[in-house]
């Protein structure tokens, strides 16, 4: 019966043991968090050996990491969702800083996604000192992904952090004194800036105690090499893509030697060109007249990169291919946003297509009117790419009136496409600083001292209120804000600057709109008794 018992016993074991959980069902995309820290990071740890930090769930070993600032010899041992620090010394004075990266991950590979600071002290406050960097690169361009910012006391690294999605970092708990800062991007990860290769800053800074500090580092690196030719593609039988090694200047593209020929040596219509990224790419694509569907040689020289380094004359042999591009032409993006009633009173206002198009037919077709009495608002168009412009209003655009722009049809492309349907869009603006004036003439009662009184709509005290003598007849006052105004004038009989409300005045019937850059004529007052 013993037997039979134990037997049952493991056969009912080895069933359980191999119950397994039904397939299917949600992915574990959860990151690992914490759940606590013993002992909590602050003050008062000047006999700090160890530092256990609870996960939610398990870790994978060979992603955990952590980094002691300033560097403190330790041991790091991790087991199922436990880390624990073991410390070779206590921290003194100076705050130790325990980083734990990122990149810490559970059992699935999914990330913390962000770092976290553990700081300890053995005083009994910490130092409120920090360090504000945003980055950018010399020339433009984009931050590599791993991009470092170090502080050192004396030769001793206190700091180490990487910079954010929006290339700032944050250094606190900074004592006073004078540190090293030193920035620079770091792709091979070796935790060594080589500036002949990797864009870097280095500086030295002093820091006063409890102050923070915002600098905008320039990442520079020595470069001489211009960018070089990679690949020639064409699309379509009408746009070329020139790929080069490394972002290059868009106005350099049109200040370089850029041509492309047939079989037979005849030169092909270039009509314009734009960055494949926007504001920068290493790829450019060129919009030109209709390719043979054969082979053709493209010749690229002295196109720059962002540091300004010319590329060497070269060619390279592509073949055309006949068709026409798939896509539809239509306005890409425009600024303001449609219904916006904030935009700014003197522009630039944008406007771009998916291709290229004429900027003579654009200026023809493209309208901006006031929406209140259809005035057309005069202005000037600019080629920002190919396929990109800005309209400049001659003056700034009155505030709190909503405008329209108007792209009427016949718009095409070489390739028969056409825009038929019109295209528009409403916005208001805000009052901007270009002034005014008015003119008019004062008549009726006369008097000694003729004053003018401009205040603007809605104003209740003096301090919105403009005097000005201006005496009896034609007057005109300049550098006036654009705006809406009352505009009176009288006999300032007492001589102290202000009506009475007894003196002789007049008013111009209605509001006087003094718009941007113009001036307001007829305001004409006659001053009763």
């Amino acid at each position: 019966m013993r037997r039979t018992a134990l037997y049952t016993a493991l056969l009912g074991a080895l069933s359980c043991a191999r119950m397994m959980a039904p397939g299917g069902g949600p992915e574990d995309e959860t990151p690992p968090s914490i759940l606590s820290v013993e002992p909590e990071p602050g003050t008062g740890h000047g006999d700090l050996r160890t530092v256990t930090v609870m996960w939610s769930e398990r870790l994978d070993p060979s992603s955990a990491s952590v980094f002691l600032y300033p560097p403190v010899d330790h041991e790091l041992h991790t087991g199922g969702d436990r880390m624990r620090i073991e410390l070779a010394a206590s921290p003194g004075e100076e705050p130790l800083i325990i980083h734990l990266p990122a990149g810490i991950s559970d059992m699935r590979g999914n990330e913390a996604g962000f770092p976290v600071d553990l700081v300890y002290t053995a005083s009994d406050s910490l130092p409120s000192g920090a360090v504000i960097t945003r980055l950018t690169r010399q020339g433009g361009g984009s931050l590599t992904s791993v991009t470092l910012i170090e502080l050192y006391r004396d030769t001793a690294l206190v700091r180490r952090t990487s910079a954010d999605s929006s290339s700032e970092a944050v250094l606190g708990w900074l004592q006073e004194g004078e540190y090293r800062l030193l920035c620079y991007e770091d792709p091979d990860r070796s935790f060594q800036w080589d500036p002949e290769e990797e864009a870097g800053f280095d500086t030295t800074l002093e820091l006063s105690a409890g102050d923070t500090l915002f600098l905008d580092p320039v990442l520079t690196v020595v470069d001489t090499v211009g960018p070089i030719l990679v690949e020639v593609l064409a699309s379509d039988s009408y746009h070329v893509t020139f790929q080069f090694s490394e972002e290059v200047s868009y106005p350099s593209f049109g200040r370089g030697e850029v041509v492309i020929e047939d079989s037979t040596g005849s030169g092909v219509t270039l009509n314009g060109y734009w960055l494949s990224r926007g504001a920068s790419s290493p790829s450019v694509i060129v919009e030109t007249g209709k390719l043979p569907d054969s082979r053709l040689t493209a010749f690229a020289g002295y196109v720059e990169d962002l540091m300004g380094n010319p590329s060497r004359p070269d060619s390279m042999d592509f073949y055309g291919v006949d068709t026409i591009p798939s896509d539809s032409l239509r306005v890409r993006s425009f600024f303001p946003p449609p219904g916006s009633d904030n935009a700014p009173p003197g522009g630039p206002f944008l406007i771009s297509f998916n291709y290229w198009v004429h900027p003579d037919t654009l200026a023809e077709k493209l309208q901006l009117h006031r929406v209140v009495d259809s005035t057309e608002v005069s202005g000037s168009l600019a080629v920002v790419d190919g396929r990109s412009f800005e309209f400049h209003p001659r003056h700034q655009l009155i505030g709190e009136q909503q405008y329209r722009f108007l792209l009427r049809p016949g718009i095409g492309t070489l390739w028969g496409d056409t825009l038929t349907e019109p295209f528009s869009w409403s916005f208001s603006t805000l009052w901007g600083d270009e002034p005014g004036a008015l003119s008019g003439r004062v008549t009726g009662v006369q008097g000694s001292r003729i004053l003018l009184q401009i205040r603007r709509t809605g104003g209740d005290s003096d301090s919105r209120v403009t005097y000005i003598d201006v005496g009896t007849g034609d007057y005109t006052v300049d550098e006036v804000p654009a705006g809406r105004y009352t505009v009176a004038a009288f006999v300032d009989l007492d001589d102290d600057g202000t009506w009475t409300g007894t003196e002789p005045y007049g008013t111009y019937p209605g509001v006087v709109l003094v718009q941007p850059g113009l001036m307001t004529r007829d305001v004409d007052i006659e001053i009763l008794p």
